[in-house]
């Protein structure tokens, strides 16, 4: 997942070995070169409310372990 609020752009994403983590946008392309990225948008802007839900949700989960079912 991505956010933007007043401290920049983060990617939350989880890998092997780390689980669930936060990354500054900058820091997180550098790691992925040179693989490609793809970005998705909701079909329909989050409001606020549902913004904030989403960003305290991905907060949340910082630290689970990584797991593919």
């Amino acid at each position: 997942g991505v956010v933007v609020n007043g401290e920049g752009i983060s990617v939350y994403d989880s890998m092997n070995g780390v689980g669930v983590r936060k990354t500054p946008l900058d820091e997180y392309l550098r790691l992925q070169t040179p693989s490609q990225i793809h970005v998705v948008h909701p079909a329909k802007a989050l409001t606020a409310g549902q913004a904030s839900a989403y960003e305290a949700h991905l907060e949340s989960e910082l630290g689970r372990k990584y797991a593919i079912k």
